[in-house]
């Protein structure tokens, strides 16, 4: 009886984490796709990486977790902040 239970009991964790993975990768495939990452955006903006991240620091126009946030360690910028970076071009 108690076997059978845990066993039951089982065969349900590992459908809920299969959900949770499941929306996990859902989310992060949205976050993908709206945002991108600083040496992304240095190359479509031909700039060095670190003229992305002076930006970030220092644009008053880029506020944090609204038009870049920090994950896993990575800056990512949103897709529809890219057009308040003006890198100047160096003659």
């Amino acid at each position: 009886m108690f076997d059978g239970y845990a066993v039951e009991l089982l065969e349900q964790i590992k459908k809920n984490q299969e959900e949770i993975l499941k929306r996990m990768n859902n989310l992060e495939n949205q976050v993908n796709g709206e945002y991108v990452t600083v040496r992304e955006a240095a190359e479509m903006k031909q700039c060095s990486v670190q003229a992305i991240h002076h930006h970030l620091m220092n644009n008053v126009d880029l506020e944090p977790e609204v038009d870049w946030i920090k994950r896993g360690g990575k800056n990512l910028i949103k897709r529809t902040a890219l057009s308040k970076i003006v890198v100047k071009k160096s003659a």
